[in-house]
């Protein structure tokens, strides 16, 4: 076994800003060709994998591309809320489908039409067709007909912001960024798109179940032995290991013939029932980070210095052995879809998204493509999500997901701070996706020191959504008898407090400059002396603090600095991106708000 290798020495910074600048000529050579040929000088935004964009728009959401706001032509702007498709497949818009009291936010106006249909799009015209490629790059890039906005003349500008996208996620891709933060997010991003179920750490038993769910159980599960064993494991769920062996001890002593299952026997067989296996990987022991994804191969902490391993002596005059000081756990999502839906009862819960999708559905066909919403009770009456349903970016059988980020103190008098994150279940009832037997952990951070750098914790449970979304996970339905094939987990939300949005978003915390979770463009202000920015509209008077002397912010301002987030978010992206060297990426974070891209760029 090859042993780990210590931390890779940083490549020559000259070698690396010349590679790099002569990468940024090629690309911008090939964008102002495109831009040319397209006659428009729109900027334009799209990542290169169709799924949903991280673009920020929808509130706490590190997985956007239900909401989002588009760029008119050259001169022209849409009004804010103005929807965009954000999809691979090519949309036409010039004839929409309003949404009868569903305005859009900060409008001023009630009952105002949402633009939601997606009607079929125009074929190209012949000299579009007939146009070549600028290159062989180009021409691997999209290249079809790019959708239309309503109410927006020329070309449309969707089309140009994806490739626009393209270009910086081409220079993220290519590992081409001097900034250290930059790089190691770049090479997150890439192993999640190219993530496998075969590298999640899985047993491959586990993985082969994924792909070929069973109405099957490996034993009989209604062996008397074993459902006495069971229920008495879970009626001692809240009480210590020691409650569960002292019980057990009473009953075989009453009943020494009887077959009572052990502790640890009764939890290999729960896993065995529900495919529910924790995903095991090593941590700093001052849980700086985890050695997960580019930090795989490392035998040090790259933070604190602290050694991964501790050496124990062999037994028997054999090599002394190799143990992990520290691990952390993650809880697989796929394996707990699968077991909710071989519950006939469970099953018939997670319906309830698609029974109100195709009521909805409904109701805008049968009144020409006007819906009036009367209750917003739950995500599925918002435009976001009825547009990414019309789209075909939200199919029938996937599977709505949120992420939420906490951090909790198990006990009140010591130190016992650890971190977690959880999934919720957006496919049940709103009555029931928020109870505990339906909220679902995802991982767990020991503490009692915060995690600085909680990507890295992150990231085994995005990795195996990640596989997922890319492989399609297998159900068997036990209320229809029937098994669904390449069912999408499709993450709609990541939530979390300020400070671990801000270790996640790639947005700096809410006491930035731009500290804004939804990047609005709102600048704040800082007292003399002081680095913590507030977001105050008026300016105080005699103030003169260098960099936040600007005028007031009226609300009218207020609603021109929320517009056009995506293509403001993209063009500080490729900004904070293309920072050569420390300083000028210190100067570039103040000014953009930005920290660098969110590894959920990655899915």
């Amino acid at each position: 076994m090859e042993p780990p290798r210590r931390n890779p020495p940083l490549e020559d910074s000259q070698r690396r800003a010349t590679r790099r600048k002569y990468n940024l000529q090629q690309e911008q050579s090939n964008l102002d060709e495109f831009l040319q040929q397209r006659g428009t000088s729109v900027p334009r935004v799209n990542l290169k994998r169709p799924r949903l964009e991280n673009v920020p728009g929808s509130a706490a959401s590190a997985r956007v591309g239900i909401s989002g706001h588009a760029q008119a032509s050259a001169g022209q702007e849409p009004p804010f809320g103005t929807p965009v498709v954000d999809s691979g497949t090519p949309v036409d818009l010039s004839e929409p489908i309003p949404i009868e009291g569903d305005s859009p936010p900060h409008s001023g106006v009630e009952g105002q039409p949402h633009e939601l249909n997606t009607p079929p799009s125009e074929p190209p015209s012949e000299e579009e067709n007939e146009q070549p490629p600028n290159d062989d790059e180009s021409a691997e890039r999209p290249t079809g007909q790019l959708p239309q906005i309503s109410g927006l003349s020329g070309t449309s500008t969707l089309g140009l912001l994806e490739q626009e996208m393209q270009l910086i996620l081409s220079e993220l891709f290519g590992l081409e960024s001097d900034i250290d933060d930059i790089e190691t997010t770049a090479k997150f991003i890439e192993l999640l798109r190219n993530a496998k179920l075969e590298d999640s750490n899985m047993a491959k038993e586990d993985v082969a179940r994924l792909r070929c769910a069973t109405s099957e159980f490996p034993f009989d599960v209604y062996d008397p032995d074993f459902l006495f064993a069971l229920r008495s494991f879970f009626a001692c769920n809240n009480a210590s290991q020691e409650t569960y062996n002292s019980f057990r001890a009473a009953a075989l002593a009453r009943h020494p013939e009887d077959e009572f299952l052990s502790y640890d026997q009764v939890k290999r067989r729960i896993e065995e029932i529900s495919g529910v296996v924790p995903i095991t990987h090593d941590m700093c022991v001052n849980s700086c980070c985890a050695f997960t994804g580019p930090f795989k191969g490392y035998s040090e902490c790259m933070i604190c210095g602290e050694p991964r391993y501790e050496h124990k002596p062999g037994l028997r005059g054999r090599r002394n052995q190799q143990c992990p000081r520290r691990q952390f756990h993650t809880i697989p999502i796929g394996p707990v879809l699968q077991a909710l839906y071989r519950s006939p009862e469970n099953a018939l819960k997670m319906h309830h998204r698609k029974e109100r999708t195709a009521d909805l559905r409904s109701r805008v066909h049968a009144n020409g493509g006007k819906i009036k919403i009367d209750v917003y009770d739950d995500i599925y009456v918002g435009s976001d999500y009825i547009k990414a349903v019309l789209d075909g970016r939200i199919k029938d059988d996937d599977i709505l997901l949120q992420i939420s980020v906490d951090g909790a103190q198990l006990f009140r008098n010591k130190a016992s701070d650890c971190w977690m994150y959880i999934y919720v279940i957006h496919n049940l009832p709103p009555n029931l996706r928020y109870k505990k037997r339906f909220v679902i952990p995802g991982g767990f951070i020991p503490g009692p020191q915060k995690p600085k750098h909680l990507t890295s914790f992150l990231f085994p449970g995005l990795f195996h959504l990640s596989a997922l979304q890319i492989e399609g996970l297998s159900i068997w339905d036990t209320s229809r008898s029937l098994r669904m094939e390449k069912v999408t987990p499709f993450l709609a939300f990541v939530t979390a407090d300020s400070p671990a949005m801000a270790s996640v978003s790639g947005m700096v915390g809410h006491q930035g400059k731009y500290g804004c979770r939804l990047h609005c463009g709102l600048p704040g202000r800082r007292r003399h002396g002081e680095g913590h920015y507030y977001p105050v509209m008026l300016k105080p008077t005699n103030f003169a603090v260098e960099g936040c002397d600007h005028d007031d912010v009226s609300f009218k301002d207020l609603y021109n600095h929320r517009s056009y987030i995506p293509q403001r978010y993209h063009t500080n992206l490729r900004r904070i991106c293309q920072s050569i060297n420390p300083n000028q990426y210190k100067d570039n974070h103040l000014d953009t708000g930005l920290c660098g891209p969110t590894t959920f760029s990655g899915l």
